[in-house]
């Protein structure tokens, strides 16, 4: 990794609250490369181990010797983080600024290896061993196998075991072994045994899981750390990140917006939002949202526009969660339209 690469990996590493206050601290510029690499980061995730190289390596940088005083002191110092990373020059008058230059690093630092996932043995009792193993493992392991191998596994798991499994894998994968449990025949216990052990011995040589490795989460995340960014550092994200991973961006950009998200608008931009939403998807969006959301809404209307969104609201019905949902949607974009044209405020 290099030295832009280095740093975002620390601030990810950081308290929620102490990456931005480095941030702030920084020259634009280099704040606003940290910011795009932070992002490409969630999108692929370093190794553990070289992650705890990385960090340990800076330690040196920013507090000289890694003896075991230097350590207890980074590890005591960690709630001020912040000014010691941005304010505070090392034994050699480095700064932060030093990782994000990619000036001339420090020799590497050999670092432990963390542990790693316990598999249990097996060799006795395969098909209760494997009941052990933590699902998002087993879904890694199970997904370049067979819809068959699969299925017989997921059959012979309990429910709610079998499901953790069944989500998490690849949607190809889960449409072959969806098709699979309808033609599947049960298999006798020495066949699952077999099917178990093999599993387990393959655990054992598969490298942890990234914390990251769920791509929906990855998304919520980025859309939260682009959240508590100003609006035009927050476009100017999504538009590094949409060059590099179009798919990506339309996720987070999906994210990036909540229906609750309307309690915390200035009245002004909610006045703008309404002038653009029809009456009647207003409504159905309204359908179930809570009393304050809808005082809101009601309250910035004229007395007239109030009766007419009341009467729409009424009329409704049952309406499947669904459609609901779909309407809301048509709200988010509204918003994200409002953020785009500089409209949206927040209020204070």
């Amino acid at each position: 990794m290099n030295g832009l690469e280095k740093a975002a990996v620390l601030l990810k590493n950081l308290a929620p609250d102490l990456a931005p206050q480095v941030l702030r601290r920084l020259a634009q510029p280099q704040a606003e490369r940290l910011r795009t690499q932070m992002l490409l980061l969630e999108k692929t995730p370093p190794e553990r181990a070289e992650m705890m190289a990385i960090l340990r390596e800076i330690e040196q940088i920013v507090f000289g010797k890694s003896d075991t005083s230097s350590r207890k002191h980074a590890e005591a110092s960690q709630e001020h983080g912040a000014a010691a990373l941005s304010e505070k020059p090392n034994a050699a008058g480095s700064r932060i600024d030093h990782v994000v230059d990619d000036e001339p690093e420090p020799p590497p630092v050999v670092v432990e290896a963390p542990p790693r996932l316990v598999i249990p043995d097996g060799t006795k009792d395969p098909l209760g061993a494997i009941k052990l193993v933590p699902a998002e493992h087993l879904a890694m392991v199970l997904k370049d196998e067979g819809p068959r191998t699969i299925c017989l596994l997921l059959n012979y798991l309990e429910v709610e075991v079998a499901g953790g499994i069944y989500k998490r894998l690849p949607a190809e994968v889960r449409r072959e072994v969806s098709v699979q449990f309808a033609l599947q025949p049960v298999a006798p216990p020495a066949v699952l045994e077999r099917i178990a052990l093999a599993v387990l011995e393959k655990c054992r040589t598969t490298k942890e899981i990234p914390q990251s490795s769920d791509p929906v989460a990855r998304v919520r995340k980025i859309a939260n750390l682009l959240r508590q960014l100003e609006r035009s550092e927050r476009m100017e994200m999504l538009s590094a990140l949409e060059g590099k991973d179009p798919e990506t961006a339309n996720g987070v950009k999906d994210q990036l917006y909540q229906f609750e998200d309307l309690m915390m608008i200035d009245n002004s931009s909610i006045q703008k939002l309404l002038a653009e939403l029809d009456t009647k998807n207003l409504a159905l969006s309204l359908k179930g949202a809570s009393d304050a959301i809808r005082d809101k809404l009601l309250n910035n209307l004229s007395k007239r526009a109030q009766e007419t969104l009341a009467e729409e609201i009424a009329l409704l019905g049952n309406v499947p969660p669904s459609k609901i949902e779909q309407a809301r949607k048509v709200i988010l974009e509204a918003l994200q339209t409002l953020d785009a044209r500089g409209e949206l405020v927040m209020a204070s």
